[in-house]
């Protein structure tokens, strides 16, 4: 999206700090500002500049990094009147200086955080591993972006459902491929990341494995992924 001109902000809502991480910031538990703190502030009814923590990668791309502070934050959600939409505040605020905003979160279910991220979005789309454990979590997280979907003021248009690590030869992989077609029907993306070493690497150097290893499978295929998520957008009206 940052190399087509459009102006984007990645949040990382993940207590770990995954995203924050891979993009290059190693620590992000030092940082004195982060989505933490920006949802605090919301919460104490107290005044939000979307700009202020804002940290600039070289891609690009805008990043609100997170934090373990979400995990002391979450607990303290739990007591908030509408504690399931802070999150879309905050994105009301930021939403005027971006074209695009993606939210990452953390792999859970049950999660404050999570259901914040779904309620603010206009789409989701859930990666899953090759693997029967993961197969499962994504069919949870697809019935839980369902549930909210219904729900008042959510204004989430679509979900989708995106295999990656996938070894083509392994002789689970038919098995749990007919298995989410069959639960999750045209939701499930036509093209699925295989597994590769460059992705390790990638990550490993906080470097894009299309950038990094653009002729390898893994790369061609995050490429394709990202032409049928813009379709996706486009069939939605989501821009």
């Amino acid at each position: 999206l940052a190399r087509e001109g459009t102006k984007v902000l990645v949040i990382d809502a993940d207590p770990q700090g995954s995203l924050t991480i891979s993009l290059g910031f190693p620590e992000p538990d030092q940082m004195e500002y982060s989505l933490a703190t920006a949802l605090m502030k919301i919460i104490n009814d107290e005044q939000v500049d979307a700009k202020q923590g804002i940290l600039r990668h070289e891609e690009g791309v805008d990043i609100l990094p997170g934090n373990i502070e979400l995990s002391g934050l979450e607990i303290s959600l739990i007591g908030v009147i509408s504690r399931e939409t802070i999150l879309r505040e905050f994105i009301r605020y930021a939403r005027e200086s971006y074209d695009y905003i993606i939210i990452d979160t953390q792999p859970t279910r049950d999660s404050l955080l999570l259901t914040n991220a779904i309620n603010a979005a206009d789409y989701v789309l859930i990666p899953s591993l090759c693997e029967a454990n993961s197969q499962e979590s994504a069919f949870r997280t697809y019935a839980l972006c369902n549930e909210l979907r219904n729900t008042p003021g959510s204004h989430l248009k679509g979900v989708g459902v995106i295999l990656t690590m996938v070894v083509k030869k392994a002789a689970t992989t038919k098995i749990i491929r007919d298995q989410c077609k069959q639960v999750l029907g045209a939701s499930l993306y036509k093209t699925e990341i295989p597994s590769g070493l460059s992705v390790n690497m990638s990550v490993t150097k906080h470097l894009p494995v299309c950038y990094m290893a653009k002729t390898q499978p893994v790369a061609v295929a995050y490429g394709k992924a990202y032409e049928e998520l813009k379709a996706q957008l486009a069939k939605m009206g989501v821009n």
